[in-house]
């Protein structure tokens, strides 16, 4: 491996460390959901967990709907990163998005944007059309 390949390799990771960190959390936010409703919503342990944690069962719902919100918006974080670092992969390498596509499937473009593309009359035709089907 050469010099270049091990900086490239290195400047990737430090990129990306932080999405390494966001994946973790909502995987620990699963296992702790998972082993929550596993332990207190079975029905040899209700019992025992009433009387341990002094929890009602609506209470414990409540609880698991709370942890169900967090995994939820964590892998729901983790996936809109996921398809922006593939969507900017896409537009960076040689041969890519053209630049009035990019446009056209950014979430960050406006309605009259993707009309004015779709209905414009510059650029190509493979440029409106991914504005019309959007």
């Amino acid at each position: 491996m050469s010099y270049r390949q091990t900086t490239e390799i290195k400047s990737g990771w430090r990129q990306h460390w932080i999405y390494v960190l966001w994946t973790a959390l909502a995987s620990a936010s699963f296992a702790v959901t998972a082993w929550f409703a596993r332990t207190t919503l079975s029905a040899a342990q209700v019992a025992a967990v009433q009387h341990i944690f002094g929890l009602s069962l609506s209470d414990t719902l409540g609880i698991l709907r709370a942890l169900q919100e967090v995994t939820s918006v964590l892998s729901g974080f983790m996936l809109n990163r996921t398809f922006e670092v593939i969507e900017w992969t896409l537009v960076s390498r040689d041969g890519g998005i053209r630049a009035l596509s990019f446009l056209t499937l950014s979430p960050t473009t406006s309605l009259f944007g993707v009309v004015g593309v779709g209905f414009g009359l510059r650029g190509r035709i493979t440029d409106r059309l991914w504005a019309i089907f959007r």
